[in-house]
C-alpha cells in the first residue's frame, strides 16, 4: 500500500514535472512564435521602410535630376539673357553714337544755313565739332576761290580755321603751316584718310614740331561733285578715337561742301554786284557807298577824308591804235596798281568810269594821301603794258581833294577832285593836281 502510494506520488510528481515542462516547453514555443511572428512584422516594417526609403530617394534622384536639368535650362536662358543684354547694350551704344551724331549733323546744318560769310561759317563749324565730340585738334582749310581773285590784290592767305585744345603753341605752329607751307599735298587728298593707333604726330603739317602726340586723326576731302574745295582735319589724343567713324566724318565733310558751296556762291552774286565786270575792283555804285559812308563817319569824328581821281592820258588813242581788247589790258593794268596801293594803306579803289578811277582814304590827310598818290602814278609811269609783242606806256593825270582840308562840303569832295583832275589834263596830263579854292574857281 505504502508502495502504491508512493508510486501514485511519484506518478503525481512526474506527471505535475511533465505538465510543468509541457507548459514550460509550450509557453517557450508560444514565445518562439510571438518572437517570431514579431520578429516577421518588425522584418517586414523594415522591409517597407527601406523600400520606403529606396522610393523616396528614387524620388529625390528624379528631383535632383529634374531639378539639374532646370538649372541647365535657367544657365543656358541667362547665357542666351546675358547675350542679349550684350546686344542690347551695343544696341542701346550705337542708338546713343547715331544720336549724338544726328544731334551734331543738326546743329552743323542750322550753322549752314544761318551763315553766309565763309570765314564766319568755318568758324562757327571747327568750334561747334571741337566741344561737341570731344577732340583735341579741328582743321578746316579752303582752297582759294579764284573767280573771287582781285587783279593787283595782293594775294590773300588761305582761307581756315582752327580751334584747338593742345595750347597755343601747337595752335600758333598749325597756323604758321596754313599759312606759310605749301599745301599742296593735303589739298590734293582724294581720298579718306583714317588713322587710330599711330605713335607720333601725323605731320600733316610739315612745319609743326615738338612730340605731341596724336594717335588717332581723320583727314579728309570737302569737294561739291567733282570740285575740291579743300580739307577737314580732325585729330584726339587717344587711339582707336575714330573707329568705325568713316561715314559719319564722311557726311561731315559733305555738310561743310554744301555750306561752303553755298557761301561762294553768295559772295559770287554780292562780288558781282560791287565790282566791276572788268577789273574786278568796286564799281562806281559801291564805291559811292562807301565814300558816303566814309564822309558820314568823317563828319561825326571830325577826322579826314582824301581821295584822287585818276584819268588815263589819250586812251582814246590806245584804242584806235591797238583795239579795244588792247585798252581793255590798260585799263586792268591800271586798276591793279590802284587797288594794290589803296589795300597797302587800308583805302579802297573803283573804277568811277570809262578810264576814270577814284582811290579814297579814311582818316588820312592830304600830304598822307598825295605821298601815296604819288607813288601809284610813279609805279603807273615806270612799267608798261605788253600786248602782242607791243610795249604800251601808259600814263595818267591825277586830281586829288582832301575833306575838310581843302574841301569845306562833303558833298563836293569828288567833284572838287574832278576839277583838279582836268586842270592836270589841261596842263600837260601826266601830272597830280590838289584841289584849290583858285582852280575851282576857274571852273
Amino acid at each position: 500500500m505504502l508502495v502504491v502510494l508512493a508510486q501514485d506520488n511519484l506518478s503525481r510528481v512526474t506527471v505535475g514535472i511533465a505538465i510543468r515542462e509541457f507548459v514550460t516547453v509550450s509557453v517557450v514555443l508560444v514565445l518562439i512564435v510571438v518572437v517570431s511572428e514579431m520578429m516577421s512584422y518588425m522584418w517586414d516594417c523594415f522591409e517597407r521602410d527601406i523600400f520606403r526609403q529606396n522610393r523616396a530617394l528614387e524620388d529625390l534622384n528624379e528631383v535632383n535630376d529634374k531639378m539639374k536639368e532646370q538649372q541647365e535650362k535657367i544657365n543656358r536662358v541667362n547665357e542666351k539673357l546675358g547675350v542679349q543684354k550684350i546686344e542690347l547694350q551695343l544696341a542701346n551704344k550705337k542708338i546713343n553714337r547715331s544720336h549724338d551724331e544726328m544731334s551734331v549733323q543738326n546743329e552743323l546744318s542750322s550753322i549752314i544755313i544761318s551763315s553766309i560769310e565763309i570765314k564766319d561759317m568755318l568758324d562757327k563749324i571747327v568750334d561747334m565739332i571741337q566741344v561737341r565730340l570731344d577732340l583735341d585738334v579741328v582743321v578746316i582749310v579752303l582752297e582759294q576761290d579764284h573767280e573771287l581773285y582781285v587783279p593787283g590784290m595782293e594775294e590773300e592767305q588761305r582761307v581756315y580755321a582752327i580751334s584747338c585744345v593742345l595750347g597755343d603753341k601747337f595752335q600758333k605752329k598749325v597756323i604758321e603751316s596754313i599759312e606759310h607751307t605749301d599745301m599742296s599735298e593735303i589739298l590734293r587728298m582724294t581720298q579718306t584718310y583714317i588713322q587710330n593707333n599711330v605713335t607720333d604726330s601725323v605731320q600733316l603739317f610739315t612745319k609743326l614740331e615738338g612730340k605731341q602726340e596724336l594717335p588717332s586723326v581723320v583727314c579728309l576731302p570737302i569737294r561739291n561733285q567733282e570740285e575740291r574745295l579743300g580739307t577737314l582735319f580732325v585729330g584726339k589724343n587717344k587711339e582707336n578715337a575714330f573707329m568705325d567713324s568713316r561715314a559719319f566724318y564722311e557726311n561731315i565733310a559733305s555738310q561743310i561742301s554744301i555750306g561752303v558751296a553755298n557761301a561762294r556762291l553768295y559772295a559770287k552774286m554780292n562780288d558781282m554786284a560791287i565790282r566791276d565786270g572788268l577789273t574786278r575792283i568796286y564799281n562806281r555804285r559801291h564805291l559811292t557807298e562807301l565814300l558816303g559812308k566814309y564822309l558820314s563817319e568823317a563828319m561825326a569824328k571830325k577826322v579826314p577824308v582824301s581821295l584822287a581821281l585818276f584819268d588815263i592820258d589819250k586812251f582814246k588813242m590806245v584804242n584806235d591804235t591797238y583795239g579795244h581788247q588792247c585798252g581793255d589790258e590798260v585799263i586792268r593794268y591800271v586798276a591793279s596798281l590802284l587797288n594794290r596801293g589803296a589795300l597797302k594803306h587800308g583805302g579802297i579803289a573803283g573804277r568811277y568810269g570809262g578810264e576814270e578811277f577814284v582811290v579814297a582814304f579814311f582818316e588820312k590827310d592830304l600830304d598822307e594821301t598825295y605821298h601815296i598818290v604819288e607813288d601809284i602814278h610813279n609805279q603807273i609811269r615806270s612799267e608798261e603794258v605788253v600786248y602782242e609783242g607791243k610795249h604800251i606806256s601808259v600814263r595818267a593825270s591825277v586830281g586829288v581833294a582832301s575833306y575838310p582840308q581843302t574841301c569845306a562840303n562833303p558833298g563836293e569832295l569828288l567833284t572838287r577832285a574832278d576839277w583838279a583832275m582836268y586842270h592836270s589834263k589841261k596842263n600837260g596830263r601826266d601830272r597830280i593836281t590838289i584841289d584849290s579854292e583858285k582852280i575851282s574857281s576857274q571852273m
